[in-house]
């Protein structure tokens, strides 16, 4: 159990990565002395977490434990309040990490334990979606040990806040979703077909009216070259001959406008099947990110319930599914 959790934090110090900070992040050494974890603080939360509150944190402390201690208060006393303030959640007292083990003992377990409160702030902040986004795009390993992290989290409602613009878990259901998803799906690949059917139909449609031009081209033509390939010379006005050929090239002049006309029509209609493509798909995104969300939500309202270790394995379903 005791390995799992380390597995777990591990991966937590790999999420750290995606967040580009400029301090050292790469192991539980580098975190040890807050500076990086603050600046994650900074980013995820401005609002709370501003350049004056990490101005306030210490940089360049060297082995100074004590200056350590005093950052990572100041961190975990900040994280607390965000909890209880924005999103009006009260930590249980026995998620508090240990600053003092983490300073000066380089303690993984109780630095994973506040990666996990820093997990919780990233999910759950007004950029939510970027950072839900991020954890989609890694690898499915760390996606299961950062969604089990974010499960081990203990807290109490202390009432819905406004500001977390959640899903409301009732009213949405994860197989509804799928099926929508797949549906959007199955027509978007239909109109692909369409749209390919109409290409090709305007390529020959195309072909058609250039070999018109050139038969036009040759009935305008004042000499004729007959079958046997002999000039017929000059075709004279008001002969019969000559009104012959004026039937004729009328004649071609309309299908030549009918031809013309029809590949209009098919641009149209391939410029209709693009656009409703590109619905579709904008479609289909949305009911992506509302799916993730679903999930992440789902999870942070109810980490305890029976059953909600199907959701990991949809979200890794649904990942292979796009790739």
């Amino acid at each position: 159990m005791e390995s799992d959790k380390m597995e777990i934090y591990e991966s937590l110090i790999r999420w750290l990565r995606v967040l580009q900070l400029s301090a050292p992040h790469d192991n539980v050494e580098h975190l040890s002395d807050g500076v990086a974890l603050a600046q994650a603080l900074n980013q995820i939360a401005p609002e709370m977490f501003s350049d004056n509150w990490l101005s306030k944190i210490k940089s360049d402390v060297g082995h100074n434990w004590r200056l350590k201690v005093s950052n990572l208060k100041k961190i975990i006393e900040g994280v607390y309040v965000y909890y209880q303030d924005i999103l009006s959640l009260n930590l249980a007292e026995e998620l508090r990490p240990d600053a003092m083990k983490i300073a000066e003992k380089c303690d993984g377990f109780e630095l994973g334990r506040l990666l996990q409160l820093i997990l919780g702030c990233a999910v759950n902040c007004l950029e939510k979606q970027k950072y839900i986004t991020q954890i989609m795009e890694l690898e499915e390993s760390l996606q299961r040990n950062i969604m089990a992290a974010l499960q081990d989290i203990e807290y109490v409602w202390q009432g819905a806040s406004p500001s977390r613009n959640s899903i409301n878990a009732p009213s949405l259901d994860v197989k509804t979703l799928q099926e929508d998803r797949d549906s959007l799906a199955q027509k978007c690949h239909e109109t692909n077909k369409k749209m390919l059917i109409l290409i090709e139909e305007k390529s020959v449609l195309q072909q058609e009216i250039s070999k018109l031009q050139v038969i036009i081209e040759r009935y305008e033509h004042p000499n004729l070259i007959g079958d046997d390939g002999t000039s017929l010379g000059p075709i004279q006005l008001g002969s019969s001959r000559y009104n012959d050929l004026r039937k004729v090239v009328d004649g071609l002049k309309d299908e030549l406008l009918q031809a013309e006309t029809a590949r209009d029509d098919l641009k149209m209609k391939s410029a209709m099947q693009e656009k409703e493509i590109s619905d579709l798909q904008v479609k289909i995104d949305e009911l992506h990110v509302s799916m993730v969300e679903f999930c992440f939500s789902l999870l942070w309202e109810d980490p305890w319930r029976a059953g909600q270790i199907h959701i990991l394995r949809y979200l890794g379903f649904m990942q292979c599914g796009e790739n």
